[in-house]
């Protein structure tokens, strides 16, 4: 009997030992919520839907068939002016968002989860391929990455395709669309950076949205600009056209908003 009062003995005290110990050090869940960014394709005052035909100022219809960004160091901005990195790269593609009417109203979603819950006065993200990744290849990637699709490289240019703005254009008013349009910004000198000073709160649990407009009918005729020639340059492919691209760069940038 003496021996299985010790046994108990022993065995309370470690219980008690245990429960000491998580009751004096908790481990509480970090206070983290979701910021879902919705990117919505405009052309003008119109939601974009991919095939519809769409009036450019020089009297042809357009229609749009591929649409994609990649974006580098999107991050918020603290209220101190301090960035918290959310993802260093990825590429923003608009299709499926855009296939029809109902999926253009709502716009292409893009959700960063676990972000620390608290007041932030902005977004910064960067337009294209960082320059410290584009100096790399898609085979130095792993095959699930952002960079490591063949398809968006450039051999000639030793760059990404950062913007790639795809479809068709009716010169004729014919009913025909007879134009070929592709086109992509690359290089370095046609990244670009935007920041969005708009409050953001972030609260535990809870999803808070960030949306940010691409208008194409800026990107295509500027507000401050000329309008890109897209008759002259209508695809975009060889170190001929980069100040076609630089062009274009620039109104990606303030086709944003």
């Amino acid at each position: 009997m003496k021996n299985v009062a010790l046994i108990i003995l022993s065995f309370s005290l470690i219980l008690a030992f245990v429960s000491c110990d998580k009751n004096d050090d908790p481990t509480p869940e970090a206070a983290t919520g979701t910021l879902a960014f919705q990117f919505k394709a405009q052309y003008g005052d119109e939601s974009l839907v991919l095939y519809e035909p769409y009036t450019h100022p020089n009297g042809s219809q357009l229609i749009f068939s591929d649409l994609s960004f990649y974006i580098s160091d999107l991050s918020l901005i603290r209220e101190d002016g301090t960035a918290l990195r959310l993802k260093e790269i990825d590429r923003i593609r608009l299709n499926d968002g855009h296939a029809d009417a109902a999926a253009a109203a709502e716009g292409t979603a893009y959700l960063i989860d676990d972000i620390p819950a608290g007041n932030y006065m902005g977004v910064h993200i960067g337009i294209g391929v960082k320059d410290s990744l584009n100096a790399m290849r898609p085979e130095d990637f792993p095959f699930d990455h952002p960079l490591s699709q063949s398809g968006q490289y450039w051999t000639g240019w030793q760059s990404y395709i950062f913007v790639r703005t795809e479809g068709k254009a009716d010169t004729l008013n014919s009913g025909v669309f007879d134009l070929d349009l592709a086109l992509h910004t690359g290089g370095d000198t046609t990244y670009r950076v935007k920041e969005f000073i708009r409050p953001i709160e972030i609260s535990m649990g809870n999803r808070s949205e960030f949306p940010i407009v691409i208008d194409y009918r800026d990107f295509l005729v500027p507000a401050d600009g000329d309008p890109y020639d897209f008759i002259a340059t209508p695809q975009i492919h060889t170190l001929n056209h980069v100040e076609e691209a630089i062009e274009l760069a620039d109104n990606f940038q303030k086709a944003l908003r």
